[in-house]
């Protein structure tokens, strides 16, 4: 990798960049930049980030998520998989710094990238970022002085699990079925059952976080924005972007459901003093 790269002028001029959504992601934009490789690539897991990018500067593994989300989600990077890895690739890296490389098209100043290129429909929202989710590592007991009284509690905590998930599934049936062309769930990882959880909490029950998550999936399914990046239900559930899209849809009175769901969702967003 080169000792920098260029990052032009005109950086103050882009939407792109002034819709990221505070001075905090701005500035850990353009330290990503000049990590990146010869080909404009990184990689999108926090840890390295944090260390490679972020040495002494102090960013919590969800600071760094949210803010590599929002660029990807604004068009500044493309966030993608290879071998269950996620990896990013500088929108546009090449328009504004030029690689030395010889007749073959091989680098002469700096090692040639070793990160693998974005492949035509590969573009994902990369979920997890994280190199390991240490909040969903289970505790294990060292010593186990009642086995019975152990299993109990495992089969308690499978039942309760269970349960969970069967409200958390209900909710992604609202954004599978108002979705559109976009990506429907097909499974649900930790990080989903965390969001999907705290959208629950925040709105007051899974009745109304599963009218909000109805009303703003049927919005993003008809923005053009959202078809061409293939954003999808992670992207849906970062930020509070159900309850940010359900409000937009609302003030616009662009959605046809039933009386009752249109209640539950004003109860969700505040907007029913009745």
């Amino acid at each position: 990798m080169a000792r920098g790269r260029f990052i032009s002028n005109s950086l103050g001029e882009s939407d792109k960049f002034a819709q990221l959504d505070d001075h905090g992601q701005r500035m850990l934009y353009m330290m990503l930049v000049t990590h990146a490789d010869a080909e404009g690539r990184l990689k999108a897991d926090t840890r390295w980030i944090r260390g490679k990018v972020l040495t002494y500067i102090d960013f919590s593994d969800e600071d760094i998520e949210r803010a590599v989300l929002r660029m990807h989600d604004v068009g500044l990077v493309v966030l993608y998989h290879h071998d269950d890895k996620p990896y990013m690739q500088v929108v546009k890296f090449h328009d504004h710094n030029k690689v030395r490389r010889d007749k073959e098209g091989v680098p002469t100043h700096e090692s040639p990238s070793t990160i693998p290129p974005l492949q035509t429909g590969q573009i994902v929202l990369a979920e997890p970022l994280r190199s390991g989710d240490v909040a969903a590592t289970a505790e294990v007991e060292v010593e186990v002085q009642d086995k019975d009284k152990v299993e109990v509690q495992d089969k308690d905590k499978e039942t309760t699990s269970s349960s969970a998930d069967d409200v958390y599934w209900k909710i992604v049936e609202a954004w599978n079925q108002n979705c559109g062309t976009l990506s429907k769930v097909q499974t649900l990882n930790t990080p989903r059952r965390r969001r999907l959880k705290t959208l629950i909490k925040d709105l007051g029950s899974p009745q109304e976080a599963y009218a909000v998550m109805a009303i703003a999936a049927k919005e993003v399914s008809m923005d053009p924005f959202w078809q061409q990046r293939g954003l999808g239900f992670n992207n849906i559930l970062a930020d509070q972007r159900v309850v940010q899209k359900a409000e937009t849809a609302y003030n616009r009175g662009s959605f046809d459901h039933e009386q009752a769901e249109i209640d539950r969702m004003l109860g969700a967003l505040g907007g029913n003093d009745a």
